[in-house]
């Protein structure tokens, strides 16, 4: 790494090609954020294959400016770093308006369209869009003194790697046990006696357990049950033996029943059916590879759009339609959940294997996002799952920097790349790397919060008083496309599937939360070992 000439700083002219690197970087990152189904990983794995042909170019135009051709490595590295960075911002637009999620925004599709939907589209990209920037901030300048922090306790890492499971054990337990019946509680008249004949009710009766209640309405058939239609509504009746299809008057009381383990149970449901197609997609022995297997192969794709994508895409297709939206936002971001999230942000940039949605999950098990019904707390959880998704990729490039590993696809490119040069071997180069790192990564944050709020803005204008429906069908048909594209019929069968269980969560009435086991899942098994007993079982080495 070149220094400046009395060997004390890095050269002006490096600063300024880091920034103008980063100007590109942030234009790739842009396309890639945008396009659903385009993860910026594809993008690194590109730049690295092509990386001896880029390499040289690169150089030779550095030497015939005067400047170290030396610098190559560099300046694609920051060039990643910078697309990342700022895919990491606006793959949250992709998220709301067309409900194509990636995995560190998958959580907050629902939030995200709610909102949407109620015309606040905008009030989500803000707080995306702010909490990613707050994330950005908040990790760019605590990596410094956490870069230092390590080279004092190089250990610090492996001292942490034992309580991961358990960690995540009880993060994912808060979560299924905090979970509520997102449908109303059921009213029903425990009945004393009948008639037949009419009573004079005074005023309408109001559920009140434990209240005397008289009711007359036409008694039907329902299921195994019976219950009584009237002018107030339609109730249940417990108690009542008599026949159905007459009209009679019911005496009793109202009682109210709240079906407390229901939501828990059905949450656990989906989080073991969806972390089973997480363990079935991480283990790479799909089905269907022989015919045809895809341009890319990564099944995660196919599984995150079939758990979160594709049911909101079904829904929407039989909505309403998308109503006026408000062009300028009326919240911002809230800060002590987006700081929330950058904790969140470390926890899965620094250890092996955690994803940004497992950080996530952790954020929330400390309170974030459990009144999931309220516009404050949806506010509150797209802050910090937006500050998760961004503050990740900036802590892993001060992991990277100290450890060596890198937990995405642009961090190993760029190991990949920078290796043999003296960042790898020379610890006082090292600091003038990272520094430049962490510029390229400030230049992207500024960027990137500004065009996703420009990009937001712009399909909030164009969206208001829309039908979604056919928007929606061809997003489908270009979503199943793609699949098939990148992913062949592995992809087509995981995405069959994993729709199916994403169906679930809002049919049954729980949180799509708890599809966050499609990950979690996985890796709770990796780390208990558990992972390679089911292998052996199905035949594995």
């Amino acid at each position: 790494m070149p220094r400046a000439p009395d060997g004390h700083g890095v050269q002006i002219e490096t600063v300024l090609l880091v920034i103008d690197i980063s100007l590109l970087g942030a234009a790739l990152g842009a396309f890639t954020g945008i396009t659903p189904g385009i993860h910026v990983n594809t993008l690194a794995m590109g730049v690295l294959m092509a990386y001896p042909l880029l390499g040289s170019l690169i150089g030779s135009l550095l030497g015939t400016i005067g400047i170290d051709p030396g610098l190559a490595p560099l300046l694609l590295a920051c060039l990643l770093i910078s697309a990342s960075v700022v895919h990491s911002f606006l793959d949250f637009i992709p998220s709301v308006f067309f409900g194509a999620p990636e995995e560190s925004e998958s959580l907050s599709v629902l939030p995200g369209h709610r909102l949407l939907l109620s015309g606040r589209g905008m009030d989500a990209i803000s707080c995306a869009a702010g909490g990613s920037l707050i994330g950005a901030m908040a990790a760019i300048f605590a990596s410094l003194p956490l870069i230092l922090a390590m080279a004092m306790f190089p250990d610090m890492v492996d001292r942490i790697d034992p309580f991961i499971p358990g960690l995540l054990l009880s993060a994912t337990s808060l979560l299924l046990m905090s979970q509520r019946d997102l449908k109303e509680a059921e009213w029903y008249i425990r009945v004393r006696r009948t008639s037949f004949g009419r009573i004079v009710l005074a005023g309408q009766p109001v559920p009140v357990d434990g209240r005397d209640v008289a009711l007359t309405g036409m008694v039907q058939k329902r299921g195994l049950g019976r219950v009584i239609t009237t002018h107030t509504g339609e109730w249940r009746l417990k108690g009542y033996h008599g026949q159905a299809d007459l009209q009679v008057t019911v005496e009793g009381v109202w009682k109210i029943r709240r079906a407390r383990w229901r939501s828990k149970a059905f949450a656990l449901l989906a989080f073991l059916l969806s972390g089973w197609i997480g363990f079935a997609v991480m283990e790479g022995r799909p089905f269907g590879a022989e015919l045809f297997a895809g341009f890319d192969g990564n099944l995660l794709f196919p599984m995150l759009t079939g758990l979160f994508a594709i049911p909101s895409l079904i829904e929407s297709s039989s909505g309403a339609g998308i109503p006026e939206q408000e062009i300028e936002p009326r919240t911002d971001a809230d800060m002590s959940s987006s700081l929330k999230g950058v904790g969140a942000g470390l926890f899965a940039a620094w250890v092996p294997g955690v994803t940004s949605t497992a950080g996530t999950v952790l954020g929330m098990s400390v309170g974030a996002g459990r009144e999931e019904d309220t516009d404050t707390s949806t506010e509150r959880f797209i802050s910090m799952s937006a500050s998760v998704g961004t503050a990740a990729p900036v802590f892993g490039i001060a992991a990277l920097t100290m450890t060596g590993s890198g937990g995405t696809g642009v961090l190993v490119a760029i190991d990949d790349m920078m290796t043999g040069t003296d960042m790898s071997s020379d610890a006082g180069v090292r600091m003038g790397v990272v520094a430049l790192f962490l510029l390229s990564a400030l230049v992207a944050s500024v960027l990137g919060y500004m065009l996703t709020m420009w990009c937001g803005k712009l399909l909030a204008s164009k969206l208001s008083n829309t039908d979604p429906s056919s928007s929606s069908k061809a997003i489908f048909v270009f979503e199943v496309v793609l699949v098939l594209m990148l992913t062949g019929i592995p992809g087509l069968l995981v995405l069959a599937a994993s729709t199916v269980v994403g169906m679930l969560p809002p049919a049954v009435g729980v949180s799509r939360v708890s599809l966050t086991g499609c990950l979690i899942f996985p890796l709770l098994l990796s780390y208990s070992g558990g992972d390679l007993i089911i292998s052996a079982l199905l035949g594995g080495a």
